[in-house]
């Protein structure tokens, strides 16, 4: 980690001058029992991930999900799922995985929030 920085989820959300490899990742937890980010939700759960802060094998872990195909995102009933978004130079790109795919410092970006 860099001096002064606490963990990978002390970044903030603006994105737009990161580079591909030290990107921000929006990281959103979905589903679940309770429903998280779905509908009318009372609650979410949401954060952003620096990625120049995490080790290259969760870099290439995180890159690797961007790459799965939509059909590689199904879990099962009352699973969470993460949503991950990030911004570059040719647009936004989206992945939705099961939350067992995505590495715990990445999960540990995660804050439940009330609308």
């Amino acid at each position: 980690m860099r001096p002064g920085r606490l963990s990978a989820c002390d970044a903030q959300g603006d994105s737009t001058s990161v580079t591909h490899a030290g990107a921000i990742v929006e990281v959103e937890r979905l589903g679940g029992l309770a429903g998280f980010g779905i509908g009318a939700a009372r609650i979410s759960s949401r954060g952003h991930c620096d990625t120049s802060l995490l080790s290259q094998e969760e870099r290439a872990i995180v890159e690797s999900l961007f790459r799965l195909p939509e059909k590689g995102a199904a879990g099962g009933a009352d699973r969470f799922r993460i949503r991950l978004t990030r911004r570059m130079g040719e647009g936004t790109q989206t992945a939705v995985v099961p939350e067992t795919l995505v590495p715990a410092r990445v999960l540990a970006c995660l804050r439940d929030e009330l609308p």
